[in-house]
């Protein structure tokens, strides 16, 4: 493998790896809009099944307030908003990844596929370091490296992956050459 080779397999597994973060990223969201929505459909209907049995109108002001509730945090986190950009940030990282061609790699070809990278860069939101490294691991294993490359993730950190941020230092990005 030349060197141009390996240059270009390393892209090639940064694009793949977010790829992984935005669809894992627009799946979260995803979940929690849908999980919001649901809930508020499923409260409405019991407030007005309450409601419509004349029962204890207490209940219902209080079963009504919760939907009321779920609806602002859901408008204030503008969750299915959140999902697309992700799942538009993963369609710009993929069309990349279908251009690296690692056996014509040359330098000129390089130099573009990172400028395109960068410019995507520059639309992403801050990174979740933790949900980083598990794509990182899950690319590294597809494409084939050693498992030594690996990060570690302890599992608390792998469980709150999409909650907490973290910080960068704690999943330093190895060198895969």
């Amino acid at each position: 493998m030349n060197e141009n080779h390996i240059k270009a397999k390393e892209l090639l597994h940064h694009c793949d790896r977010c790829v992984r973060y935005h669809n894992a990223r627009r799946a979260f969201f995803d979940f929690w809009n849908k999980l919001i929505l649901a809930s508020i459909v499923f409260l409405n209907s019991g407030a007005v099944a309450i409601l419509i049995t004349k029962s204890n109108t207490n209940l219902v002001a209080i079963i009504a307030l919760i939907p009321a509730l779920l609806l602002v945090i859901n408008l204030v986190y503008d969750l299915a908003n959140k999902a697309r950009i992700h799942e538009f940030l993963s369609r710009r990282f993929h069309a990349i990844e279908i251009l690296i061609d690692t056996d014509q790699a040359n330098d000129d070809k390089i130099m573009e596929w990172r400028k395109q990278m960068n410019i995507i860069y520059a639309d992403e939101p801050p990174t979740y370091h933790a949900l980083n490294a598990v794509c990182f691991n899950d690319s590294t294993k597809a494409l084939g490296y050693d498992r030594k490359y690996f990060h570690e993730i302890v599992w608390w950190k792998y469980f709150l992956r999409n909650w907490i941020r973290f910080s960068a230092t704690e999943f330093p990005q190895p060198n895969l050459a």
